[in-house]
């Protein structure tokens, strides 16, 4: 799978070039490495970011999701706080 991925990587790395020429910009190139980077490296993807968590942490989706949930609310909690000073 990785192999087939990085052969479809090598030809939208040619658009973004011809793109990144055409345009006079440096936008397209550097997605392009990004991408390629998940790619050989799949740690870097959040979704496998996440999985590795929930695995450590022996927990299910669900539990995931309520442990993020719980997270984010304490940090909007400790937001309205600081707004308020």
């Amino acid at each position: 799978l990785e192999k087939w991925a990085l052969e479809i990587i090598e030809k939208i790395d040619r658009i973004a070039c011809l793109l990144d020429e055409a345009i006079g910009t440096d936008k397209y190139m550097p997605i392009v490495c990004q991408m390629k980077g998940n790619i050989e490296n799949p740690s870097l993807i959040l979704s496998q970011q996440m999985v590795n968590e929930m695995t450590n942490a022996n927990q299910t989706f669900a539990e995931y999701g309520i442990h993020l949930a719980k997270q984010y609310q304490l940090q909007d909690t400790k937001l309205k706080r600081v707004s308020k000073v």
